[in-house]
């Protein structure tokens, strides 16, 4: 059961990052039926429910509990279910990008480090240059945090993220002290 599981995660994770939301969130109720009690699957599952009202923040949250511990998955877990494991839904739960690790975290070091392993076995997943390029960007090193969106960008030319990430990198850098703006 457990190779059928994984596999059923992978296209489930596989849809939702393509943007099949309904999809997704089928193959993470099949997840669910194989193992109730799999905690990664069931936040997935409530990524995939949440992402029609915010799908730039459950991108996000997904990006963030594919690398999370299973004490983080807890910990999230714990602050959008009540003990009866109704869902919470309120302007301060998992919709909000405050879920997100500190760039500056062990979690974001972790994550950088296992983005930047991803990169270099597949040059071609855009993705990972993105969020590589936000941590980057959040760490105030907005040259290397160029050189990622830049890639994704060559990768999929279409990733408005990356070009949204690129305009907040110009805008801060422009605000950065000691920088002197051109007459």
């Amino acid at each position: 059961m457990g190779n059928m599981f994984d596999l059923l995660l992978d296209k489930a994770i596989e849809s939702f990052l393509k943007g099949d939301i309904e999809e997704a969130k089928k193959r993470f109720a099949s997840c669910l039926i194989l193992k109730p009690d799999n905690k990664l699957a069931m936040l997935c599952y409530t990524i995939a429910d949440l992402a029609p009202e915010n799908p730039e923040s459950a991108k996000q949250l997904m990006r963030y509990a594919l690398f999370a511990e299973e004490s983080e998955i807890e910990e999230i877990l714990y602050h959008i279910f009540d003990e009866d494991n109704n869902l919470i839904k309120t302007d301060n739960d998992i919709r909000s990008t405050s879920w997100l690790p500190d760039a500056k975290s062990k979690i974001a070091e972790r994550v950088r480090d296992d983005l930047e392993t991803a990169v270099k076995i597949d040059p071609d997943f855009s993705e990972a240059e993105l969020f590589l390029g936000k941590i980057y960007r959040e760490m105030g090193e907005y040259g290397t945090a160029a050189e990622h969106l830049h890639k994704s960008l060559l990768i999929n030319p279409f990733e408005l993220e990356a070009i949204s990430e690129i305009e907040s990198l110009i805008t801060e850098y422009n605000k950065k002290p000691g920088k002197k703006e051109k007459d």
